[in-house]
């Protein structure tokens, strides 16, 4: 109920309207899993009556997803394209939005010629040859392999944080129990409590 309680349309709907044809059969959302696990597609056909025009926008998307690359599936790379074409396009500040003359032809090449790197060299003390030019791209050779690191920090952070929080707590239920002895003491004061 992803789909239907918000309003959109189902599976072989949206498909249409990305001009992929609507699927015929189970086994056309994906091959490959209906291949590995068709006891998840006899589920789908159970709880959709076996009406494949009844499957939710959302559920369908999600089967599509690719298993070997864990990629979305067409049809959700689709709606993602189409929503960042979207916010782009809107944008009338966006640099490459040529009729706000913000930006000449030449300017706007210069900009598309900028990377992350230069970004963060510009606005840091981080010498050029500390960090590696594309940073979207993992060096085997790397001194700090941050998949392991990231497990260990993460762990250790976790851990610390659950101390503090549990600290916190108690300090907090200390006090709380203090006011209600104070407010215990009070009420025997107030003669209409």
């Amino acid at each position: 109920m992803r789909g239907r309680d918000n309003g959109l349309p189902d599976y072989n709907t949206i498909r249409k309207y990305f001009n992929f044809p609507p699927v015929k059969n189970w086994s056309e959302i994906n091959p490959l899993l209906y291949e590995k696990a068709p006891e998840l597609f006899e589920i789908l056909s159970r709880l959709y009556d076996n009406n494949l025009d009844n499957i939710d926008v959302y559920v369908g998307g999600m089967v599509e997803s690719e298993l070997d690359t864990g990629r979305p599936g067409p049809l959700f790379r689709a709606i993602i394209r189409e929503q960042f074409l979207r916010i782009r396009d809107a944008d009338r500040f966006w640099f490459e939005n040529k009729h706000n003359g913000v930006f000449s032809e030449e300017e706007i090449e210069e900009i598309r010629k900028i990377k992350l790197w230069d970004i963060i060299v510009n606005a840091t003390n981080i010498p050029t040859d500390a960090i590696q030019k594309d940073l979207f791209l993992f060096r085997p050779d790397d001194p700090c392999p941050q998949p392991r690191q990231m497990t260990i920090v993460a762990v250790v952070g976790y851990g610390v944080i659950k101390l503090n929080n549990r600290q916190r707590l108690k300090i907090k239920q200390q006090r709380e129990m203090s006011q209600k002895k104070n407010y215990d003491k009070l009420c025997k004061y107030i003669p209409y409590h």
